[in-house]
């Protein structure tokens, strides 16, 4: 972020403005609003030609319990599923499947 600035807000918040580098052609403006602790509470978005979009944030629960089953995996009917590690660096790979497939990263390919 570029022209960084960081201002008082209403409720004790607080809210960081500036624009995000390389996007200059997208994002005329970006602003956070903040408590104190960090938490965001609201997004701000200014386009060069002036358009805005905002995002509010309210009612967040920090680390909610979820039940496991609400991240259970099931792949639409007839839709392959290749359990695998992702692809190394550099490494070229064919495949002959002749429909899409999801590609199941599980959680061991995100420990190496």
């Amino acid at each position: 972020m570029s022209n960084l600035t960081l201002a008082p807000s209403v409720g004790g918040r607080f809210t960081l403005t500036g624009q995000p580098k390389g996007q200059e052609k997208r994002v005329a403006r970006l602003a956070l609003t903040v408590t104190a602790d960090g938490t965001i509470t609201g997004i701000e978005i200014e386009e060069p030609d002036g358009a805005l979009t905002r995002f509010t944030f309210t009612g967040e629960q920090p680390n909610a319990p979820v039940p496991a089953e609400t991240f259970r995996f099931k792949a639409p009917a007839g839709v392959p599923v290749v359990d695998a590690l992702p692809p190394c660096k550099n490494q070229v790979q064919s495949s002959k499947v002749n429909k899409p497939a999801i590609l199941w990263l599980s959680s061991r390919s995100f420990l190496r």
